[in-house]
């Protein structure tokens, strides 16, 4: 190690001790990383202030150049939000930030609404090392079958498309022509095979998209002598109800700054889309500009279209009422319309004009019951043994497994393997331990046959459980009920209605209505109740979530509430709907075919279909099995919670060969333990069920391989819930289709990590295969 090393070793350790207790205060990772960085470079950065003020400024939780641009200081300050307790708070829009990661989730959840975005034409992403070309619009939908052909022809048709990242990024779009004749990248002539190899390179590093490019209206910048203008609002929802621009700004010359000419930001009142000066950030100090210091131009009036704007930002957040703080670029085209051009769920802490009084009021509602809920020591204790958890966990996964292994499966793992070694399954120890250093379970053993002989025909648990994420991208789309509500929204037929959720602000929980709420139904815990008495019973899922955890059955009958069949007063369920602790999504409780009804009817016996895409684009059915619920398993058919299941021929629809999992092992139960009813016989609806889940899958080009839980229902499917990354099956076989699928994904991933060459040992390996 050398000298240098050595002495910076402290200094990132120190670096990290601080961003560690930042955390055990409630600080997320990425906030109290970047915090501590930003201190480190400012001190090491000459400044405004000497280090006295400044240090003074690091304390009130600001950076100097804040503390002096914005004439901060000791009588003051508390009508400011600190930059401190601003990164404390994010994030801001909570999970629901993933909504507008990127311009391909933006576009997928606010589908109605694209009109307002510029108009995407390909989603370019790696799949397997290769280019992989998705249509998005109607366009290049239009454009054949082959992808890539689709580009060229499209942009032979258009002249001109830009290339984007699909994240949201500052960086000008580059430019893809032709000519008639000649293609050409930023003016460079290339050929179809250069273009393709160029896009390949730029997909590598990092995912984009093909946009036509906005025709700005030129009038507008140039009458305040600028070249381009972007107007970016930020809109307030915290209520989920009540959304409004709480921050406006004109920027003028983002994109073209000039010598002498520097990026002008002008204020704009919410109230008209007026404007009276603008400010820059010239050597570090603001300075105040009445006219453009390049022509001379007024910097003052009002913002063309300013209501119809704010009107259809108002109209977005309306429709997406989890996002509660969103910032929105948007320019002015030469159409005269509003496009978007860019969306943020943290939006920027301010430079040039402080913020407003009313989103301080907001933000520090926000602070005050995130301080009050990690102020008390046992709070901050659990938090920081929590943070050192997942830091050892991650450090043990590093240290032991291969690389490639999503951190939480290492201890995962070891559960599993300590259940299996103590569980009397029939399997002697000797068989045990070779099956374990072969990555299998070892009921799997007497379960698929698997021998030395033919042990690489079958992906072992271990391998599975490293293959995943196999949706490396966009997965988040899935992590949740009501993201699935928006992203799936065209089969809305297949979905349950979802009619409220409850959400926290303020340290209280609100009731806010959903797309498929009736009219006359108040958005308050009354409404929930009302809405209850009339349809008879509703379900109460937690929005995350995995084997039933937290799921209730809200029934009304002969005038009682019931949960999970239980009688229960009012007060009972409004305890638990207003329990700052739990958040539910309000939705339809789905009613079985009667087929379905009769073998265990307390419970939604589901459907797990299990779709993956071996060309990465063409869905097909691997497995499918019905899940069954028993006294045990309660009010969900999941086979963790002690629920069983049946073999369904995925061609005819015919179910049977009934089986549980007892004392680690897979045992044939011909009729169901409770009811006594022979789990024979035929799905109703296949046909249209097998249909829709295909055409759902296909509809989501960016996910390949999904795990539908699918309810059949007197009159169709309905859809609880659609896995990103679906459980190996516990109980059921998966057909050799779908292990040739994963085989394959294993060995896509093993190139990716270098098993190809020289393959990376730890204490616990992968399998080895030939």
């Amino acid at each position: 190690m050398s000298g240098g090393t050595r002495a910076a070793l402290p200094a990132r350790l120190g670096r990290k001790l601080r961003a560690f207790a930042l955390r055990a205060r409630g600080f997320s990772g990425s906030a109290a990383r970047d915090w501590v960085r930003r201190i480190d470079e400012d001190r090491a950065a000459p400044g405004l202030l000497d280090r006295a003020q400044r240090e003074r400024a690091y304390r009130w939780g600001f950076m100097p150049a804040t503390v002096e641009n914005f004439g901060i200081d000791e009588d003051n300050r508390e009508g400011f939000v600190s930059e401190r307790d601003y990164a404390f708070i994010h994030p801001l829009n909570g999970k629901y930030g993933k909504w507008v990661r990127d311009r391909v989730s933006a576009l997928t959840v606010f589908e109605p609404f694209t009109r307002f975005f510029e108009t995407a034409h390909f989603h370019l992403l790696i799949r397997d090392g290769e280019l992989h070309c998705i249509p998005l619009s109607p366009e290049a939908q239009a454009h054949g079958n082959d992808p890539f052909a689709g580009v060229i022809s499209l942009l032979q048709e258009k002249g001109r498309l830009s290339l984007v990242r699909a994240a949201w990024a500052r960086e000008a779009p580059e430019a893809l022509t032709w000519d008639g004749d000649d293609f050409f990248v930023d003016g460079e002539q290339v050929s179809a095979d250069e273009l393709r190899e160029w896009l390949l390179t730029r997909t590598r590093s990092h995912i984009s998209v093909l946009i036509d490019p906005v025709d700005p209206d030129l009038g507008f910048p140039e009458s305040l002598g600028a070249r381009t203008a972007v107007v970016r609002v930020t809109m307030a929802n915290p209520d989920g109800s009540h959304p409004r621009a709480v921050e406006a700004s004109l920027i003028l010359d983002e994109q073209e700054p000039r010598p002498g000419c520097p990026t002008l930001h002008a204020r704009l009142d919410p109230q008209d889309g007026s404007f009276k000066e603008a400010r820059a950030v010239e050597s570090g100090r603001l300075r105040r500009y009445t006219h453009h210091p390049e022509t001379n131009a007024p910097l003052s009036g009002y913002l063309p279209s300013w209501s119809t704007l704010e009107s259809a930002l108002v109209e977005m957040c309306q429709f997406a009422p989890q996002l509660k703080f969103v910032q929105f670029d948007a320019v002015l085209s030469s159409t005269g319309d509003w496009v978007l051009v860019k969306l943020s769920a943290s939006p920027d802490y301010p430079r040039y004009f402080a913020f407003s009084e009313e989103t301080v009021k907001l933000l520090k509602q926000s602070i005050d019951f995130k301080r009050q809920s990690t102020r008390q020591y046992s709070v901050r204790t659990r938090k920081w043994f929590h943070n050192l958890k997942l830091w050892l966990r991650k450090r043990f996964a590093r240290l032991l497994y291969p690389k490639g292994l999503v951190p939480y499966q290492s201890v995962r793992w070891l559960g599993d393997v300590r259940r299996d070694l103590f569980e009397r399954n029939g399997v002697p120890l000797r068989t045990k331990l070779w099956a374990y250093r072969n990555g299998f379970l070892s009921y799997r053993i007497p379960q698929y046959g698997i021998t030395a002989q033919n042990r690489e025909s079958f992906i072992s648990d271990f391998e599975y459980r490293w293959l995943r994420h196999i949706n490396q991208h966009y997965r988040y789309w899935l992590e949740d009920k009501i993201s699935i509500k928006y992203v799936a929204a065209a089969f809305n037929d297949c979905l349950p209605a979802y009619y409220f959720y409850t959400t926290l602000q303020g340290g209280v929980n609100h009731v806010v209505p959903m797309m498929d709420c009736p009219s006359g139904y108040a958005a308050s815990f009354e409404g929930i109740l009302a809405l209850a008495r009339v349809k008879g019973v509703l379900a109460l899922k937690p929005d995350e979530g995995s084997h039933g955890d937290g799921f209730y059955r809200l029934g009304y009958e002969n005038g009682e509430f019931s949960l999970n069949g239980q009688t229960v007063s009012e007060a009972d369920v409004l305890a638990i709907l207003t329990d700052r602790h739990n958040q539910y999504l309000v939705t339809e409780f789905i009613e079985m075919h009667p087929e379905l009804a009769r073998i265990y009817p307390h419970s939604v016996n589901t459907i797990r279909v299990i779709v993956f895409k071996r060309d990465g684009v063409t869905p097909e059915i691997g497995n499918a099995y019905l899940r069954i619920g028993s006294a045990q398993s309660g009010f969900v058919d999941n086979t963790a919670a002690g629920g069983m299941l049946a073999e369904i021929d995925a061609e005819t629809g015919a179910y049977g060969n009934a089986q549980i999992l007892q004392n680690g092992h897979v045992q044939p139960c011909p009729h169901h333990p409770d009811t006594g009813v022979l789990i024979e016989g035929h799905l109703p609806n296949w046909g249209y069920a097998k249909k829709k889940v295909l055409e759902i899958a296909a509809a989501m080009p960016q996910l390949e391989y999904l795990g539908f839980d699918l309810a059949v229902t007197p009159t169709g499917i309905k859809l609880p819930e659609i896995n990103r990354s679906p459980d190996y099956p516990r109980i059921e076989r998966l057909t050799p289709a779908t292990i040739d699928y994963l085989l394959y994904k294993l060995e896509q991933k093993k190139r990716r990590y270098g098993y190809d060459q020289r393959p990376p040992r730890r204490l616990i390996s992968l399998p080895r295969r030939g």
